[in-house]
């Protein structure tokens, strides 16, 4: 079911990121519109790493401080 959240709701974009807290919102409401029941946040985390969604980071940026984003995707029009 990961792969069609991936290919419904995200665009690899080198120039973009998304936070992992927003990308798993929208999971959820994937998850809701298809009546399937979620990952846990680590897991939906673990499947985008196996997946090879975008890279991790965890820099410090004024105004996002512990904030874990991924760098190269960008969410797609929300359609739920």
């Amino acid at each position: 079911m990961i792969e069609k959240y991936i290919e419904e709701n995200i665009k690899r974009d080198i120039k973009s990121y998304e936070t992992v807290d927003c990308l798993y919102k929208r999971y959820l409401l994937f998850c809701k519109f298809y009546n399937s029941l979620p990952l846990t946040k680590t897991k939906f985390h673990n499947q985008m790493k196996y997946f090879c969604i975008s890279v991790t980071d965890t820099r410090k940026r004024k105004g996002r401080e512990n904030k874990v984003s991924r760098w190269g995707v960008k969410l797609l029009p929300c359609k739920y």
